[in-house]
């Protein structure tokens, strides 16, 4: 699953949004999916065997509670709110916005209806950026962004099969050229990406 142009808009707006004030206290969405139009499917052999898989249903529940405020507030700063949601496939998901709107808007989604760990190594057509990195914290991992270098320009979601059919996906987003891992977001969607792990390994 991927963020499409409509999420990215919108996460494009949702500083400014923090900035003017909203009445809820939140920044609310339904972030829509990419539409797959994969490469030839990538051979099983390349997959890696996921040796301790994790489950996320429980997390699906109360997708909000996969981070701490404590987690994400080196990257977002004050948290202004966060709020729970589905999107356009019903994979849920829980976005934090910060009060200063040059901090870093972070989206955690809980996916558990996903495609095994070849699909995972799939780029997706919007994924201009995309690279498959080492295991994180012991499971599969891409990064991907529909900016070329999103990485170095404030954009970066690390994506991570936890189990053959679920996936933990990370995405962070600022307009704020000085904040401090502007030029390397992937930095913040990898840590907490593997907090949000080790969240899930402590419910157990």
């Amino acid at each position: 699953m991927r963020a499409t142009g409509f999420a990215r808009a919108f996460w494009t707006v949702a500083p400014l949004l923090v900035l003017a004030g909203c009445a809820s206290g939140v920044v609310s969405g339904e972030p829509t999916t990419q539409p797959s139009s994969p490469r030839p499917p990538t051979s099983s052999a390349a997959a890696p065997t996921i040796a301790n898989p994790l489950g996320v249903e429980k997390l699906a529940q109360d997708v909000c509670s996969g981070l701490t405020d404590g987690q994400v507030t080196p990257y977002v700063g004050a948290v202004r709110g966060h709020q729970p949601s589905k999107d356009t496939k019903n994979v849920p998901f829980c976005g934090w916005s910060p009060e200063n709107g040059r901090m870093a808007v972070i989206t955690l989604y809980a996916n558990s209806q996903a495609e095994g760990v070849a699909d995972l190594y799939e780029q997706r057509a919007g994924d201009n950026f995309f690279d498959r990195i080492p295991l994180l914290a012991g499971y599969p991992a891409v990064r991907v962004s529909q900016l070329r270098d999103g990485p170095s320009r404030g954009d970066c979601m690390t994506i991570v099969s936890v189990s053959d059919r679920a996936r933990i996906q990370i995405m962070a987003y600022t307009i704020g050229k000085d904040f401090q891992y502007y030029t390397s977001m992937c930095t913040v969607t990898d840590k907490l990406a593997e907090a949000a792990i080790e969240n899930l390994k402590a419910r157990g």
